[in-house]
């Protein structure tokens, strides 16, 4: 890759990523002169005016490795084409803006994901190894591959001022949760919607609550009732063994379960409760944080949910097999009234004949500050990888790129192919923006620390047993000292 120079005045330095909404002028061709959006309802509020850095790479290409699929998640960073298809059209254009503005060609490698985006991660690593300077940005899982980061693979973000990650065009609760030392090494933001698509929430059958004579939960939601104990009583109220003599899965039967759930759900419900296995301490280092009596009330409180006989099933993570009850077959076909599943499954659901609606996550209890929303740890962050020999130049790009995102793509996103095409209500669309509002991770998930442990607890949980306390004790060393060596191995990258 040719070595590139950054074009910018030292006025432009200053303002780049800053918001300024005051009445001071910049050059005209240096202000945000994108197009706005015609739909209705699809702006984003409070849009600061962005100032765009002189960038000019004279024909070169901008090169991003990434995948285009996973798990129907919309993850493409660039289509061929306009097809009027909304969504996709958006993204073109946004990125036709950038390469007229930078004088650039975008390239992005697309690593087939297979489901475990083992290829991806392999591809990157290989390439980084190398010491070739063959990709400006790398869209990863970082989860796959923690050590890529011990190993010096990724530039610290932070160390790049052309970077406004502290702006609501980049996810800082999520950037803040992965933060180590006063590093960042990935971030997430809205030029790639996986961090929207793979929020967790629950979804649920508005015309079987009306069979059961249940009210739909939006209120409860809005009144800040909606809680695990309050879930518990719906499906509880809802199993019904029909035929059958228990409720074991018979791709034939009849039985109707309370609630449908992907395997992983019981870490999500762990977080949606306000627990983590691991947070930031006070020296801004990551400390474990599942020892204590709040954990153990929430694992207490899960374990009586998941064990009560049809109100839970832990379905099958294969989401549509009938032979299996894979956890979307048995929503979609009358057989559960909620389902946990990720956000993109509204776009599964459209040709669905019964009217149904989303809510987030319950809480622990009504005292609970607020909802909490997990994100799919196999999300796709980016970095900066280190043979990048010009990173300010690739910083000031992917900011104008993320920033046009969430001024003009988000608004689509949400608007019109979550909402408009996916949602079949406005109560639903409000308890999308909670939703939005309330996304965060647990740190131990994107590093791997707590792997094991996470395995433990969610199969005694999902056998109705909450003595989880000896898992804990037994594995709270091990993940102690994976932190310390991870913390000790970024310092010495210094």
């Amino acid at each position: 890759m040719k070595s590139r120079k950054l074009y910018m005045s030292t006025a432009l330095l200053l303002c780049l990523g800053i918001l300024t909404s005051c009445s001071g002028k910049s050059p005209d061709d240096t202000k945000d002169t994108s197009p706005k959006n015609t739909e209705d309802d699809t702006t984003v509020e409070d849009v600061p005016e962005y100032v765009y850095p002189e960038v000019n790479l004279n024909g070169e290409s901008f090169n991003i490795l990434s995948s285009g699929s996973i798990w129907d998640m919309n993850v493409t960073l660039d289509v061929e084409e306009m097809s009027g298809e909304t969504l996709s059209d958006t993204m073109y254009q946004r990125n036709r803006r950038a390469e007229e503005r930078f004088k650039c060609k975008i390239e992005v490698e697309e690593v087939p994901a297979l489901g475990t985006m083992d290829d991806l991660v392999k591809r990157a690593y290989t390439s980084i190894m190398s010491g070739e300077d063959e990709y400006d940005l790398i869209y990863l899982p970082v989860n796959k591959q923690p050590s890529m980061i011990t190993e010096g693979c990724f530039a610290d973000l932070y160390s790049i001022p052309e970077l406004s990650l502290d702006k609501p065009w980049w996810d800082q609760t999520i950037n803040d949760s992965c933060t180590l030392g006063g590093k960042l090494y990935f971030a997430a933001g809205s030029l790639n919607l996986m961090a929207f698509d793979g929020s967790w929430c629950v979804f649920f059958n508005e015309n079987m609550l009306e069979d059961y004579s249940l009210e739909t939960p939006y209120d409860l939601v809005r009144e800040g009732k909606w809680t695990i104990d309050k879930l518990n009583e719906y499906c509880t109220k809802i199993a019904t063994l029909g035929s059958q003599d228990s409720f074991a899965w018979k791709k034939s039967g009849d039985s109707i379960y309370g609630i449908s759930t992907h395997p992983n759900a019981p870490d999500k419900f762990i977080f949606s409760a306000g627990r983590k296995y691991v947070d930031i301490g006070n020296n801004n280092y990551p400390v474990f944080s599942a020892d204590n009596e709040p954990f153990y009330n929430v694992a207490s409180k899960l374990a009586g949910f998941f064990s009560t006989e049809g109100a839970y099933f832990n379905a099958h993570y294969d989401d549509m097999s009938a032979d299996n009850g894979g956890y979307l077959y048995t929503f979609v076909n009358r057989r559960a009234v909620f389902m946990t599943a990720e956000l993109k499954t509204s776009q599964l659901l459209r040709d669905m004949d019964d009217t149904f609606g989303i809510v987030p996550f319950p809480k622990y209890d009504e005292e609970q500050d607020s909802y909490r929303t997990a994100i799919v740890e196999n999300l796709l962050v980016m970095t900066i990888p280190v043979t990048n020999q010009d990173r300010a130049t690739t910083a000031a790009i992917v900011d104008a790129l993320t920033y046009d995102s969430y001024k003009n793509v988000l608004p689509i996103y949400y608007n019109v192919t979550v909402s408009q095409k996916g949602l079949r209500n406005d109560d639903s669309i409000e308890m999308l923006e909670i939703i939005r509002q309330t996304r965060g991770v647990d740190m131990a998930y994107f590093f791997g620390w707590n792997t094991d442990l996470a395995s433990a607890v969610r199969s005694k949980l999902l056998e109705g047993d909450d003595t989880i306390a000896s898992d804990i004790a037994s594995q709270k060393s091990a993940i102690n000292t994976s932190i310390d060596n991870m913390v000790n191995q970024l310092e010495k990258l210094d």
